[in-house]
């Protein structure tokens, strides 16, 4: 066979753009037709949605941030709302938590439970009320938990072969955090490696997959420690890029205190921008606040 021919079904193979065109035009009907809401896996969060349409098939999204910024809380906020709210299963591969810590830090941000006054004072009837309501909105949750074990793509693609064969398969992949990824037989050499190797496999799954990771201490050394893109590195492989930022954590008398930024440093298709959230920082929940958009 020569270099230049391929295989039946060989997803190579060269068609006519008019092939497709009948699926594009069905699917740009279909957003249309939303009005407003958002066409793919909606976080949760009203402006943010606005701006991306949620999260779709075959997509990377990258969130990322400092130390303390809040990424695994807005994170579990998604985690939430798409799993309890929408009953839309999801995949959770929690590499720096237990599943035990991670329910639990869910179960406290659902009941809006204050971390550190709980862990000295232990909870009053009405929190534990809301924890109960929390527990059995979790419990009817489709939110599968992997920890600690799964820290390779080829294992993330797995389970999710796994969960497909027994009927529950997921509709969206959340790894937190990427640069714990890695073992014997994948070793990355850099992030962009790992964001290309996640971008495969968005695609072969055909769901969207959302990537925590850490930022560069030397965000730090800025007078502006807000993160830009060139932070992430080579982020190419990268759909949507969301940045956490929360001025108050360098800036204690700072007038923008309660507030997050979540910063849309790179969408593929669509607008970047920044979103504004409310952040309650004793339970570490993000809220809908405003949002300021620039077009591209």
């Amino acid at each position: 066979m020569s270099t230049h021919d391929f295989a039946a079904g060989d997803p190579r193979q060269p068609v006519l753009a008019s092939d497709v065109l009948e699926d594009v035009l069905a699917d740009l009907k279909m957003q249309s037709g939303r009005k407003g809401k958002p066409y793919g896996i909606p976080s949760g969060f009203r402006d943010l949605d606005s701006m991306t349409g949620g999260f779709h098939p075959e997509q990377l999204t990258v969130i990322g941030g400092r130390c303390s910024m809040g990424k695994t809380g807005l994170a579990l906020d998604i985690v939430h709302h798409v799993a309890t709210e929408h009953k839309i299963p999801i995949l959770y591969f929690s590499l720096e938590m237990s599943k035990e810590q991670l329910v639990s830090r869910l179960l406290r941000s659902m009941a809006e439970i204050d971390s550190g006054k709980f862990r000295f004072d232990g909870a009053t009837n009405a929190e534990w009320n809301r924890l109960s309501m929390a527990a059995g909105k979790l419990k009817a949750a489709p939110l599968f938990i992997v920890d600690f074990s799964a820290t390779t793509v080829d294992e993330i693609c797995g389970k999710v072969a796994s969960l497909n064969a027994k009927g529950n398969g997921p509709m969206l992949v959340v790894v937190d955090y990427v640069q714990m990824m890695g073992g014997k037989y994948e070793i990355f050499d850099n992030l962009s490696d790992t964001l290309r190797h996640l971008k495969m496999a968005a695609v072969e799954l055909e769901i969207p997959i959302v990537a925590l990771t850490q930022l560069p201490r030397e965000i730090e050394n800025r007078e502006d420690k807000r993160p830009r893109l060139i932070d992430l590195g080579d982020c190419t492989d990268a759909d949507v890029v969301l940045f956490v930022y929360r001025d108050e954590y360098y800036d204690h008398a700072t007038e923008r205190s309660g507030l997050a930024e979540v910063i849309v440093a790179k969408q593929r298709f669509g607008p970047v921008g920044t979103v504004e959230l409310s952040f309650e920082s004793s339970c570490g929940r993000f809220r809908d606040k405003q949002i300021k958009m620039v077009r591209n």
